[in-house]
């Protein structure tokens, strides 16, 4: 199986109790193995799956590629104030250092990553999502870490860079 073994544990969870609730679930990028996955360890119930693809007129992804790549950073997020943003690092460290330069500039910001306690991480990723702070600074643990019941994630929002 590829799923985490966490979600092992739902199906019980659910025929535990009295009346079957609906059951939704949502994922961005599955592949058809994960989808399947997903529909018989949750055991659905005739379920309906719909697939949207990956064009998505709210996402914007930036990729560039400077020398002088921690100008062009700064600049941008200076450019981009009232947006959300997250900018992804590749490793702990470079998000470290980046959070680090923004906080030098008295830029409002927030880091993630999996060297972080779960409860640090937690926190920052519900402020970053309830617009208490406008850019979180993440490696790739930060999608992986987002929860089916994050309701309130205004992804029409985010910027990524």
């Amino acid at each position: 199986m590829i799923l985490e073994f966490h979600i092992k544990k739902i199906p019980y969870f659910i025929n535990n109790l009295t009346t079957r609730p609906i059951i939704t679930t949502f994922t961005a990028t599955a592949s058809t193995e994960v989808r399947r996955d997903i529909l018989n360890m949750l055991c659905l119930i005739e379920p309906k799956v719909f697939i949207t693809g990956f064009d998505r007129e709210n996402l914007y992804i930036n990729i560039v590629k400077s020398s002088a790549k921690n100008k062009y950073l700064l600049e941008y997020v200076e450019n981009h104030k009232t947006e959300n943003g997250i900018i992804y690092a590749a490793t702990r460290k470079e998000v470290e250092k980046i959070y680090e330069g923004l906080l030098k500039r008295e830029i409002n910001a927030l880091k993630y990553h999996a060297g972080m306690s779960n409860e640090d991480r937690k926190i920052n990723q519900d402020k970053f999502i309830n617009d208490e702070v406008n850019i979180i600074v993440a490696t790739n643990a930060f999608g992986m870490e987002c929860y089916i019941m994050q309701t309130k994630c205004k992804m029409n929002k985010k910027r990524y860079i």
